[in-house]
């Protein structure tokens, strides 16, 4: 309860006295005399009496069978024990940290230590934290019992950490780690940072000890599990709306990026996502035994992928598909669909080609094959125009399976010959092209372009990726859940039977996918950089 009190108002009068002396006699003929002096000031009068202080209000009745439990910890910064007067608060927590509610607070006293009584019904769990903010640093620590929470440096690392775990929709969550676990990750943490001697001030160094560390003991016990995992593409609803256009159709990226189509498929001048333009004179122009493509129906399907076609062409209805993600990032992805409705196999021949906006000048900045010469054995390039920043820089990922390819920055074009389309079935070719802003980020432009095809096929069909010629698609794979192995951790499979071995890195939550390599009844060894997977599995 608080005490009012009643402040009385001190009132100081003064009473000023003054008196003047009499003039003396006048002399004969004489002069006036002088004034005499001021008298002296009067003395101030006494204070007022401080009037008595208020009583304290009743207490308030505890509601019928109300319980508390006092929960009892400290606050410790990188450079000790907090100052008296701290303020803690008892929150609860998402899975990202942020608080959602707050139970009560209190203040530290002398040694940094604090108790707050809650609600019987709040129990020790990772998602309870307390919180308090020292040397402008915000500190959290797990409420993992009743007494000697630590509130420090190290426990929100090891928070830090293991919300990694949680950063994959339908991964591991937070709730997944009990208070004991959370006990044993702090005690964990705390010996590996004296080890390493890391600086406890800096939060950045902190938890990235912690991942190095105890990375492999956070997956352990979040419990993720790996598994094969039979590969499907989701079925897209595929709900098409007629967009018949006669000049141009922009299909926008989530960076900002305009890829902006003609009737026939090709990007016309495009636009990376900083507005730089002119990447383009015509991309993508499709040829199928010599003969360009044409539009025919034009159907936008699912608000993001544009629909052209089918034409007949060598006896095959052609259909071209140009997916643009509206909250991705600058890539565009064609599937070419070649259909067959006739009793016997067609083989055709098939071309794209491209002119470039930067006209000759410029220089292709670098080929897969690590040479600036655009060549069949390439599954991809990038160029740029002279100057910059300049025209946007553009970029394409044909595969490893073309047939012919050259390329400068006044045009390109590549081929795969001999396509042998069977009879009642149907074949694709599937590839991509990006406008990205210059001056270019070479190594973000690498990274993007070395992982495709990777999981780039929002939308489509399984059909069309699964009968694609441009790359081996996926069938099956060894999937591993959210916390499998440690956040980024190096994961290899080796096919002991066939020999090989595929090398992935994992996701920060420790999630990882690798493709399954071979035939059913291979023998294969699963290993973790992290120590805490070494598996040996059978392809079904």
């Amino acid at each position: 309860m608080k005490n009012t009190v009643l402040l009385s108002l001190l009132v100081a009068a003064a009473a000023a006295a003054a008196g003047c002396g009499s003039d003396g006699d006048p002399g004969p003929n004489g002069t006036n005399g002088s004034d005499g002096t001021n008298g002296t000031d009067g003395t101030n009068g006494t204070d007022g009496v401080d009037g008595t202080d208020g009583t304290d209000g009743v207490d308030g009745t505890d509601s019928p069978g109300a319980l508390l439990t006092v929960l009892a910890g400290s606050v410790t910064s990188a450079t000790g024990t907090a100052l008296e007067g701290t303020p803690v608060a008892l929150i609860a927590i998402n899975d990202r940290g942020e608080s959602i509610t707050t139970f009560g607070g209190t203040l530290t006293d002398a040694t940094g230590a604090f108790t707050i009584a809650v609600d019987d019904g709040v129990v020790a769990s990772s998602r309870l934290a307390f919180i308090a903010e020292v040397d402008g640093a915000v500190l959290l620590g797990s409420l993992t019992g009743a007494t000697d929470v630590n509130v420090d440096p190290i426990s929100t690392g090891v928070l830090s950490a293991v919300q990694l775990i949680t950063e994959t929709p339908g991964g591991r969550t937070l709730a997944d780690f009990t208070a004991t676990e959370m006990q044993t990750l702090y005690t964990a943490a705390d010996a590996a940072l004296t080890t390493a001697g890391t600086d406890l001030a800096d939060a950045d160094a902190v938890r990235e000890e912690i991942i190095s560390s105890i990375g492999g003991l956070i997956a352990d016990l979040s419990e993720g599990t790996y598994a094969v995992d039979a590969f499907a593409l989701p079925t897209p609803a595929n709900a098409s709306v007629d967009v018949s256009f006669a000049g141009e159709f922009d299909l926008l990226a989530g960076d900002g990026a305009v890829y902006d189509i003609q009737t026939d498929g090709e990007i016309d001048d495009g636009e990376a996502g900083n507005g730089q333009g002119d990447a383009c004179d015509d991309c993508f122009e499709l040829q199928v035994d010599g003969i360009s493509f044409t539009s025919g129906t034009q159907l936008l399907e699912d608000g993001s992928e544009l629909s052209l076609g089918p034409n007949v062409m060598s006896g095959l209805n052609v259909t071209r598909k140009l997916f643009v993600d509206p909250n991705g990032a600058s890539l565009i992805r064609y599937t070419d669909i070649f259909e067959n409705p006739t009793a016997a196999p067609i083989a055709i021949d098939v071309s794209v080609l491209s002119n470039f906006g930067a006209d000759g000048s410029g220089s292709v900045l670098n080929t897969s094959s690590g040479d600036t010469t655009i060549g069949a054995d390439d599954e991809w390039f990038y160029l740029n125009d002279a100057g910059s920043p300049g025209d946007a820089v553009v970029a394409m990922w044909f595969g490893p399976n073309v047939s012919t390819q050259v390329g400068t920055t006044s045009d390109h074009e590549v081929t795969f010959d001999a396509i042998d389309v069977p009879a009642n079935d149907t074949v694709t070719l599937v590839y991509f092209g990006a406008l990205l802003p210059d001056p270019p980020d070479t190594v973000g432009i690498e990274a993007m372009l070395n992982g495709l095809p990777g999981a780039s096929f929002s939308g489509m069909l399984d059909e069309h990726y699964q009968q694609t010629l441009s790359f081996s698609p996926l069938e099956d794979a060894l999937v591993g859940e959210a916390g499998a192995v440690a956040s980024f951790a190096e994961v290899t499979l080796t096919n002991d039977t066939a020999g090989g071995s595929i090398v992935t890195q994992a996701a920060s939550d420790g999630s990882f996918s690798l493709p399954l390599t071979g035939t059913s009844g291979d023998m294969l060894t699963l290993t973790a950089s992290d120590g805490t997977s070494d598996a040996t599995l059978t392809i079904p």
